[in-house]
Order: structure tokens, then C-alpha cells, then sequence
């Protein structure tokens, strides 16, 4: 596979620059490519999906072109606009009328494209203060999101329809802002002093706003439990489209540190003394502790409710339960899954030691 890399910039001004950029990169199949030959020799009596060892690599090509110009002395503003195409991406097939038998394998049927606009903004340290912000506008399409997209369409033994859609990677809007407050050591130092001592020297404060629209998921009715919800159908259960929105997503991190220089011998034929840097640093992963939603019950969009307890269908079976509160709290507890969340507050506390 040809990869080539090419990357071109020049200077239109003193304070405006032009850049554009083509990769093309690949990787070999990582799963679904090693073939049990047991498979091979027992076919007809291996009824599962089989494995196939003919995939090719993947394939990525990115372009992208921007403009960046200074828009102040401490300020540059950068646009760029960029197109992604993936190819050979993995997905299941019906191989038909095939000898001995009709199969289901994986093959290299799907692609990807991404295109968009991102917006830099980046503010050098004035006054203490550094902020960089980022906003990008995408829209991510496909034929499959992942390997398993037309698992529903090959049991069922429909043909292998390739329907472009929003993917499940397609959070349309993206902002990350990223702000620091910090304290330069020497003669640099503008913070208090107590006892001609630099008490905020080399200390530092980093907030990170990571926010993003949601990305699609699917909305059916869904049988739960083996009983069927009202509102399902087979038709739209078969279908890969992913036709609604999970919520926004928002995360504020926090990082905290000071570094401190000790002197612990001097060089060998130099009057410099040998130093060592220790950092020592608090960090806050979802500082607000916000529940994001990652993925929900297709048939009520809601992480914790799958629609089972209030569907009509249900109720001759929650009602014959010994105690029906109790089978209730049960079930909450059940389907109020947290891997439907993103992870909860987390708090390092750590040092790291430089010679």
C-alpha cells in the first residue's frame, strides 16, 4: 500500500500564513481476519458468523487546507476546512447460494467520509493567563459504523443494502476550551511574597471544557425480556439507521501544580550545580461530576428506563410477581445500567521528577 504525506505552507504577509496537507494512511485488519480451521473443515455444522482471512487493509485518505492570521499582538485566529474518506471498513455479508451452504462473514463493504470546519483561537500568556479555544463543525457518513452494523439485516436474510447515514461518531459540533493561570519563577515572578520568599513561583491552574453535540443512536421498540414493546416491528428492527440524538456531552477538568528546583551535587568541571525538577500535581477528571449519557434504551431514549415496567404488555407478568415493588426496584436497579454513563469524579494526586 502507497501512503504518501504530503504538506505545503507559505507566508502570504507577515502575520498571515496558508497551509493545506494530504495524508493517506492504512492499517491491516486487526480482528475478524484469523480463520478457525475448524470452521473450515466442520462449515455446515459451524453456524455462527466465520471469520475471513482475505480482508484487506483499511484505507484513510485526509486533505485538509487553512488560513492562520494574527489578529492582535498576543492572538492568531486559524480556519481550516477538511475532507476524510475511509474505505475497506468491516462489515458482516451474506454470501448466498454459496457451496456448501449459505454464510455470513465479514468483508471489506463499508466506508466512511468526514468532512468539516475547524476555528482555532490561541492567546499567548498575557498577564498570567493563557486560553486556547477550539470549535469544530463535522459531519461524519457512512455505510456502517461498526463491524456489526448489518447484523440485523443478515440474520434476517436480507440482501446486504448499503444505506449512507449518520454514524454513531457524528457529534456535529465540538468546543474545547482550555484556560491557565500560572505563575513564572525569578525575576519573571508577579505573584505574593512572604519573607522575600516567591510563594506562587512556578504554580499553575488548567481548566479544560471538553463539550459536544450528541451523537445519533437508534430509536425502535425493542423486545425486552420476551415481551414485545408496543411500537415494534421486524422492519425497524432491521434497519442500521441511527435516527435520533443522545444529550449534549460536557466534561470541566482541573489540573493543579507546582514545580519546585532542587540543587543535589555539582559538575564534574563546571561551575553549574547539577539540578533535579519535581512536579507535583492534583488532578480532577469531570470536576463537576456530570452523568453524560453514552447510549440509551432505543425504545424510550433514556439511559435508566427501557419502557418495560410502563409497557401495556408487561403488566400481567409484574403483576404476578410475589412482591410487585419489589420486582420493580429490582428492575430499575437492573436496567439503570453504568455503562450507559460516562465515568464519575476522579482525583490523582501525583509528583514527577526530572534530572
Amino acid at each position: 500500500m502507497v501512503m504518501p504525506r504530503l504538506q505545503y505552507s507559505f507566508n502570504i504577509t507577515n502575520q498571515a500564513q496558508f497551509f493545506a496537507h494530504y495524508d493517506v494512511l492504512s492499517q491491516r485488519p486487526q480482528t475478524r481476519n484469523d480463520l478457525n480451521i475448524a470452521q473450515y473443515y466442520y462449515f455446515t455444522e459451524y453456524t455462527g458468523v466465520k471469520n475471513n482471512p482475505d480482508l484487506d487493509p483499511i484505507k484513510k485518505t485526509d486533505y485538509e487546507f487553512g488560513f492562520k492570521q494574527q489578529v492582535a499582538e498576543f492572538a492568531a485566529l486559524t480556519l481550516s476546512a477538511f475532507y476524510q474518506e475511509t474505505r475497506n471498513l468491516i462489515d458482516l455479508r451474506q454470501i448466498q447460494y454459496a457451496f456448501p451452504a449459505t454464510y455470513i462473514t465479514y468483508s471489506n463493504i463499508d466506508f466512511r467520509s468526514a468532512k468539516g470546519i475547524r476555528l482555532l483561537f490561541d492567546m499567548r500568556r498575557i498577564q498570567n493567563f493563557k486560553i486556547t479555544a477550539n470549535y469544530t463543525l463535522q459531519f461524519v457518513e457512512g455505510t456502517g459504523s461498526d463491524d456489526q452494523s448489518a447484523l440485523n439485516l443478515v440474520s434476517a436474510s436480507q440482501p446486504n443494502f448499503r444505506t449512507v447515514y449518520p454514524l454513531s461518531t457524528d457529534a456535529r459540533h465540538q468546543i474545547k476550551l482550555a484556560v491557565d493561570y500560572r505563575f513564572e519563577g525569578g525575576r519573571k515572578y508577579n505573584g505574593p511574597i512572604i519573607n522575600n520568599y516567591q510563594v506562587l513561583a512556578n504554580f499553575g491552574i488548567n481548566l479544560g471544557l471538553n463539550l459536544r453535540s450528541g451523537e445519533p443512536t437508534k430509536e425502535t421498540g425493542t423486545v425486552v425480556d420476551g415481551a414485545t414493546i408496543p411500537g415494534y416491528s421486524t422492519a425497524r428492527a432491521n434497519t442500521t439507521s441511527l435516527d435520533a440524538r443522545l444529550p449534549w456531552y460536557t466534561r470541566l477538568d482541573l489540573r493543579v501544580n507546582k514545580d519546585f528546583t532542587f540543587k543535589i551535587s555539582k559538575k564534574s568541571n563546571s561551575k553549574d550545580p547539577k539540578m533535579m525538577g519535581l512536579s507535583v500535581y492534583v488532578y480532577i477528571q469531570n470536576l463537576l461530576n456530570t452523568d453524560n449519557v453514552l447510549q440509551v434504551y432505543p425504545y424510550t431514549l433514556n439511559a435508566n428506563d427501557d419502557g418495560y415496567l410502563k409497557a401495556a404488555s408487561s403488566q400481567v407478568n409484574i403483576n404476578s410477581q410475589p412482591s410487585v415493588q419489589a420486582y420493580k426496584d429490582l428492575y430499575r436497579a437492573k436496567v439503570n445500567n453504568p455503562d450507559n454513563y460516562s465515568l464519575p469524579r476522579r482525583v490523582y494526586l501525583g509528583a514527577s521528577v526530572n534530572f
